[in-house]
């Protein structure tokens, strides 16, 4: 399968070293190699605003090693811990209560992933700002505008409904406000960028180049209204992605610690987050399926709680420079199979997953089949839960999972023929609150805009 990667670069630029959403923090630079201003001038700067957007979309994505610089557990750690992804095996408290679904406004730990994602959103917009002006014919004009589209995206899935994306004035160094977005209007924004990401691939003067930029916009824009409930919209979308070996990776390296993996980190290096298996009794068994996409090496971590702790096989074999997938061919043709259930076509649906399955390479053994059980004969609900275990494996720890289980509680999941309630979707149990996503950090209450959101309205 042919991968177009997002290299995390060592490269710390002007707009790197940005704070994030709101934040009235001063301004603090993360690594000591800063690029100087005069090497950000002009068209031979737009390499160095490329690579520090591209690094620290890695760090909201998936975090990174340097826990110096706040942890950086990244949105796909954490939207792992709330579901039934990863489960939390250590003592630190602010991550103990995203295991349990009890997030709140003052956790520090969610605050520095949510200033993450903003320091990458300004990258993107100080970087699109550069390429618009010295060449709007670039390949990295339509990355820039694709991994910004994500950024919303990862916002609307995670958080409730009701965020900021606000900006920075670079002259001044000053915090520009911005509304609070609703989910709705995070989403319907993505997919605007998504579109401006397609029109400058188009109109790139290297074409093959800019290929992969719109095949990952078509696979956003997809993911954006599934999320929107246009579920036949999102499937059609998804069906113009033609090219079986699309997988767009984020790719980490051994460098630096801020350059490691953050997944492997916390799950391998560092072990914090163990490999769950039927989480709170309702879970996945991710672990112990046998399935090929998540296997596990169960074994101790020390000097953490005690308990069973599962290890990635895949972070453990590929370690700090493990890549994470951020859009794939099979995430699209996952989508087109929802579509086909959707439309009250299951057996095209089943097709779909079983051919996903068969051209993996994967080896498929003892209770993982490499085809999936026919539930022609069961109810739409079992079917569409058919769907999203598919998803759940195919895109384990990717930032997905908490997004799936709060769009089927929404229009028209909720309704017939699925008629989706919340116990059907979220893992329960003791010890687990009915918080259905992330709150709004207090950071941004300096924001004259700032109303609390709901954290129980999916």
């Amino acid at each position: 399968m042919t991968s177009y990667q997002s290299l995390f670069v060592s490269v710390t630029v002007l707009i790197a070293s940005l704070v994030a959403c709101d934040s009235q923090r001063p301004l603090s630079v993360r690594d000591p190699d800063v690029a100087s201003p005069g090497s950000l001038t002009g068209v031979s700067g737009l390499q160095a605003y490329r690579a520090g957007a591209e690094g620290d979309f890695a760090i909201a994505y998936v975090g990174g090693g340097d826990q110096s610089n706040g942890g950086h557990e990244g949105v796909a750690n954490f939207g792992a811990l709330f579901t039934d992804e990863m489960v939390d095996d250590e003592t630190f408290p602010t991550r103990i209560v995203m295991n349990q679904r009890n997030a709140q406004p003052p956790n520090v730990s969610l605050e520095g992933v949510f200033q993450d994602v903003g320091q990458a959103h300004n990258d993107n917009l100080r970087g699109i700002g550069q390429y618009l002006q010295f060449s709007p014919s670039s390949p990295g004009l339509a990355e820039l505008y694709a991994l910004d589209g994500y950024l919303y995206l990862f916002i609307a899935e995670e958080w409730c409904s009701g965020e900021p994306f606000s900006g920075i004035n670079v002259e001044t160094g000053q915090v520009v406000n911005s509304p609070f977005l609703t989910t709705a209007q995070m989403l319907d924004t993505a997919i605007a960028r998504f579109q401006a990401a397609e029109q400058a691939a188009a109109h790139s003067d290297t074409a093959a180049a800019a290929t992969p930029y719109a095949e990952l916009a078509i696979v956003g824009t997809a993911r954006a209204q599934l999320d929107l409930g246009d579920v036949a919209t999102a499937a059609a979308t998804a069906a113009t992605l033609t090219d079986a070996t699309f997988n767009y990776q984020i790719l980490e390296s051994v460098n630096s610690p801020r350059q490691n993996s953050g997944i492997w980190y916390y799950n391998v290096n560092f072990p914090s987050f163990s490999e769950a298996d039927q989480k709170n009794v309702t879970g996945l068994p991710f672990a112990s399926s046998g399935d090929p996409r998540t296997a596990a090496t169960l074994g101790a971590a020390a000097d953490q709680a005690p308990g069973a702790f599962y290890f990635s096989n895949y972070y453990l074999a590929n370690g700090p420079a493990s890549s994470t997938t951020l859009a794939s061919y099979t995430e699209a043709q996952m989508i087109v199979a929802e579509g086909a259930l959707f439309a009250g076509n299951y057996p095209a649906a089943l097709a779909i997953m079983n051919s996903l399955r068969a051209s993996s390479g994967l080896s498929w053994t003892g209770a993982s089949e490499s085809t999936l059980a026919n539930l022609g004969g069961s109810s739409a609900k079992a079917q569409m839960q058919q769907v999203l275990t598919e998803r759940a494996y195919w895109l384990w720890v990717t930032a997905h999972r908490l997004g799936d289980w709060r769009r089927v509680l929404r229009t028209p999941y909720n309704g017939t023929p699925f008629n989706f309630v919340m116990s059907d979707v979220y893992p329960t149990g003791p010890g687990l609150f009915d918080i259905l996503e992330f709150p709004t950090p207090l950071a941004t209450n300096a924001n004259p805009n700032f109303k609390a959101c709901d954290p129980s309205v999916p």
